[in-house]
């Protein structure tokens, strides 16, 4: 799934980010597609559980319920292929004893929640009279502030002035996304009201 992002709007120091579906997004499409009768529940992989995920994920989709994976496809790309712009939802579709089924590999499975912007979107989005210093000042969340997303932009913008080599690809900022895992079931069923009552996976 493809984020849709807004402008770095720096002339009043947000940056606007608005990505494609969160877990909560998908769940709540999922209740409104099926008018309430599908539920779901959003277990998390990062940081790291003490589980046997393939284990874990049998004992799901044996009593009938649909997991589907959201996956940080910015980690772990392989060299030379380019770094793609979002996270994506991925159906698992099936598991063996050390197998997990599904499009994307497992190793972006357990990621940060954070989100990757291409240098040229940033500094196409730059404009004379920005403030820098907002980007980690006016924003809610303190990620903003600990990445030191102005510092990475900075840089960027230094990089320019000084034709340094070699250069930032990515700036690196906080994401709405979460990794892990979503299980759906049919809210009226025992399977649906087992998922509402399972406990959170338990951190390594």
């Amino acid at each position: 799934m493809r984020a849709s992002w807004g402008p770095l709007d720096l002339s009043t120091t947000n940056i606007q980010v608005n990505i494609s579906a969160t877990h909560a997004q998908l769940i709540h499409g999922a209740q409104d597609a099926s008018e309430g009768k599908v539920i779901g529940r959003f277990f998390h992989l990062y940081p790291r559980r003490r589980i046997g995920l393939t284990n874990w994920l049998a004992r799901w989709i044996r009593s009938g319920a649909v997991p589907v994976a959201t996956m940080n496809m910015q980690m772990a790309v392989p060299e030379g292929e380019e770094v793609p712009d979002a996270w994506h939802h991925q159906l698992i579709f099936g598991v063996s004893p050390n197998a997990v089924f599904m499009t994307n590999p497992l190793d972006r499975l357990c990621s940060e929640s954070v989100l990757l912007i291409r240098r040229e979107d940033v500094l196409l989005r730059l404009n004379p009279d920005c403030c820098l210093s907002g980007l980690s000042e006016n924003q809610s969340d303190p990620r903003w502030r600990a990445m030191d997303v102005e510092g990475q932009v900075k840089q960027m913008v230094r990089e320019e002035e000084e034709e340094e080599e070699p250069r930032l690809t990515h700036i690196r900022i906080p994401a709405a996304y979460r990794s892990g895992v979503t299980l759906f079931a049919l809210r009226e069923s025992e399977l649906g009201q087992k998922l509402l009552k399972a406990a959170e996976l338990p951190l390594l």
